[in-house]
C-alpha cells in the first residue's frame, strides 16, 4: 500500500462520517417537518421554564428552539409569544418518549391568549364556531431566520440534551400566525372548570368556556408543579415604596448612600445591592392589591404611609398591567387576590364578587401574554405608555427580569418575598398549581404529517411532558432542579446573569413540585436537590381548587414529616 495514500483515504473517512453526521441533524423547516407533531396551546406563566423542560422531557439529541423573539428595551433576544422546540429520538436504545429511534418530534406552543387556549380550543370540535381550530406559529426558513445567541440579551441559554455542555441552537422567528390547527395538549395555571363568567377565553374572536358535556371533557388532565406569582410593581413606585417604608437612615432607602452597596446577607445573591436584597423589598398587603385591582384605590395618592399622609410624590390615576379574560394568570389573581369566582352560592346564576377592573377603564391595559405584561410595565416606567410611571402588574416569578433589566419589580406581599423557601414554610401563599390536558381521542386530531404521527404517539410525547410517572416531566425532580440551578453559576455570581435560572438577587423562585406518594418534602427546603411543596391546593387526589387555601400534604411518607414553626 503506498503509504502517501493512507491519510488520504483516512481523510476521506472522516469527512464521510461528518456529511452522515450532519444529514441526521434535524432543524425543521416547516409546521409538517416531523415524524410526530403535536400542538400545545395554553399558560405563558410557564413558558420560558416549559421551553427548557420540553428538551428535557421529550428530546435525546438535535434539539433547537424557534420563537417569536421581542425587540424592545436592553434584552432583545428574549422569547415573546409562541414558540416551538424540534428534535430527534435516540438513535438507537431507549428514548425518552418511547417512541421508536430516530424519529422526528416537534412540539410547537402557542402563547397568545394563556390558560385559555389551553382549555377552550383542547375540547372544540368541527361544530363549533371555529371550526375546532386556532393559529399558530408558522415555522420555515424566511419566517425564523433571526439570528439569537443564548444567553445573550435575553434569549436563553438551554443543554443540549445529549451534551450539557453546550447548548441547543436558537431561531429568532417574526410573528407569523398563518397556520391553523387544532389544540391537541393544554396547560393552564389553574384547574379546567375556573374558565367561566370573566375568565372565559377569547380565542381569536370565539369565545370557548369550559364545558362539561360528555363529548368536551379531557382524555387526560394531570396535576403539575406549583409556580410563584407576584404582583410587580414599576421601578418608580418600588422606589416611592422604600422610600414610605424605610427610613432615611435604612440602606433600603433610596436617599441613603448604603442603598447601592453590596449586601452582607448569606441568604442573598452574591451580586445584591440592598437595593434589591430580600430585606429590603417594599411590600403591599394583600387588601391593598385588591382595592387597586378592583377600582376601589383609583388613584396614586390613595396609598398612605404610617402617619396617614399620602405618599410623597405619588400622584395620578391608578395604573394597571393586567392580562385579557382567558388567561391563567389573570384567572390565579381573579382568584387568590379578588377571590373571584370562588363565590360558595351560585343559585343566581352570578358570582357575588367585586371584580377586578377590565380595559373599559383609563389607566387599564390588557395583554395577551406574559411578555406583554413586561413591556408593559416596562414602558410605563419609561414614560413612553400611560399616564404617569407608577403601576402595578401580574406575572408569574419563573425567571423574568432576573437579571434587572426591565424597568419593573418584585415585591413582598403581606410583608413576605415569593421565595420558594416562604411557600414551603407557608408564609407566602400566592402560588398555582398548574394543570395539564389531553384532546379526547373522539374529537378530531390535526391529520398525519408522517408515518408515526399517530394520536398514539401524540400521547406518548404528552405522557412525558405530563404523566405523574414521567421522571422528566413538568412535575418531576429532574426538571425542577434544572429550573431551581443556575444555568451557569460563575456568571451568575459574577453579576454578569447571563442565566441565572430563577435565583433572584433576593431569593430562588419558581416551582415547586406537588407532593405525592412518590415525591416527598424535607422538613428544611432544599430547593436545588429536592423542590417539593410542603402545602398542596388538592382536594383530593389529582383535584385541584384555586379557591382552597393551600394545606399540608398528607400524601404517602409526607404524613412522617412534620410543620416547623418560625418567627
Amino acid at each position: 500500500m503506498n503509504s502517501r495514500q493512507f491519510p488520504r483515504k483516512r481523510a476521506l473517512a472522516v469527512a464521510a462520517t461528518l456529511l452522515c453526521s450532519n444529514a441526521m441533524a434535524y432543524t425543521p423547516t416547516s409546521n409538517t417537518d416531523a415524524d410526530s407533531v403535536i400542538y400545545w396551546g395554553g399558560a405563558t406563566a410557564s413558558s420560558l421554564s416549559a421551553q427548557e423542560l420540553a428538551v428535557n422531557a421529550a428530546c435525546d439529541t438535535d434539539a433547537d428552539l424557534f420563537y417569536v423573539k421581542a425587540t424592545l428595551g436592553s434584552n432583545i433576544d428574549r422569547p415573546g409569544n409562541d414558540w416551538a422546540v424540534a428534535c430527534r429520538t435516540a438513535a438507537a436504545g431507549a428514548t425518552k418518549t418511547g417512541l421508536p429511534n430516530n424519529k422526528r418530534i416537534l412540539i410547537i406552543k402557542r402563547d397568545r391568549g394563556g390558560s385559555g387556549v389551553g382549555v377552550g380550543p383542547v375540547q372544540t370540535k368541527l361544530t363549533d364556531a371555529n371550526s375546532g381550530k386556532i393559529s399558530f406559529l408558522t415555522i420555515n426558513a424566511t419566517t425564523c431566520n433571526l439570528t439569537v445567541t443564548p444567553g445573550v440579551n435575553g434569549a436563553p441559554a438551554i443543554p443540549k440534551p445529549d451534551n450539557a455542555a453546550q447548548n441547543i441552537n436558537i431561531k429568532g422567528c417574526s410573528a407569523t400566525y398563518t397556520t391553523d390547527a387544532y389544540t391537541e395538549m393544554g396547560t393552564s395555571d389553574i384547574e379546567a372548570n375556573k374558565f367561566i363568567d370573566i375568565n372565559t377565553p377569547n380565542v381569536d374572536s370565539v369565545l370557548l368556556p369550559f364545558r362539561t358535556e360528555a363529548d368536551r371533557g379531557f382524555q387526560e388532565e394531570f396535576a403539575l408543579a406549583g409556580l410563584a406569582f407576584n404582583h410587580p410593581v414599576t421601578l418608580e413606585l418600588f422606589k416611592k415604596l422604600q422610600t414610605a417604608q424605610f427610613a432615611i437612615g435604612s440602606a433600603c432607602n433610596p436617599g441613603n448612600a448604603g442603598y447601592t452597596a453590596l449586601t452582607v446577607s448569606a441568604t442573598d445573591r452574591p451580586d445584591t445591592t440592598n437595593a434589591e436584597s430580600e430585606a429590603c423589598l417594599p411590600s403591599l398587603s394583600r387588601n391593598q392589591i385588591n382595592s387597586i385591582l378592583t377600582g376601589q384605590i383609583g388613584d396614586w395618592d390613595s396609598l398612605l404611609d404610617s402617619s396617614g399622609a399620602p405618599l410623597a410624590g405619588l400622584t395620578g390615576n391608578t395604573q394597571i398591567c393586567r392580562r385579557v379574560n382567558g388567561s391563567g394568570t389573570q384567572a390565579t389573581i381573579n382568584a387568590w387576590t379578588s377571590s373571584y369566582a370562588c363565590d360558595p352560592n351560585r343559585t343566581d346564576n352570578s358570582v357575588d364578587i367585586i371584580p377586578p377592573l377590565t380595559a373599559a377603564t383609563a389607566g387599564v391595559f390588557e395583554n395577551s401574554g406574559s411578555g406583554d405584561v413586561d413591556n408593559c410595565l416596562h414602558n410605563i416606567n419609561a414614560g413612553t405608555q400611560g399616564t404617569n410611571k407608577f403601576a402595578i402588574g401580574n406575572l408569574s416569578v419563573e425567571g423574568r427580569n432576573v437579571d434587572k433589566a426591565r424597568g419593573w419589580r418584585f415585591i413582598k406581599i403581606d410583608g413576605y418575598a415569593p421565595t420558594l423557601a416562604n411557600i414551603h414554610d407557608g408564609k407566602y401563599s400566592f402560588w398555582a398549581q398548574q394543570a395539564c390536558q389531553r384532546r379526547k381521542e373522539s374529537l378530531p386530531y390535526n391529520a398525519s404529517v408522517g408515518l408515526d404521527d399517530t394520536v398514539l404517539n401524540k400521547k406518548k410525547v404528552f405522557d412525558s411532558l405530563c404523566s405523574t410517572a414521567s421522571t422528566r416531566g413538568l412535575n418531576s425532580i429532574s426538571s425542577l432542579t434544572k429550573l431551581n440551578n443556575e444555568r451557569n453559576v460563575a456568571n451568575c455570581n459574577a453579576g454578569t446573569l447571563a442565566q441565572c435560572g430563577s435565583n433572584y438577587t433576593w431569593g430562588r423562585s419558581g416551582w415547586l413540585a406537588t407532593p405525592t406518594s412518590n415525591l416527598v418534602y424535607d422538613n428544611v427546603l432544599a430547593p436545588t436537590t429536592n423542590p417539593v411543596n410542603v402545602y398542596t391546593r388538592e382536594v383530593s387526589t389529582g383535584k385541584v381548587n384555586i379557591c382552597q387555601t393551600p394545606v399540608k400534604s398528607i400524601e404517602g411518607d409526607n404524613l412522617l414529616n412534620g410543620i416547623i414553626v418560625t418567627n
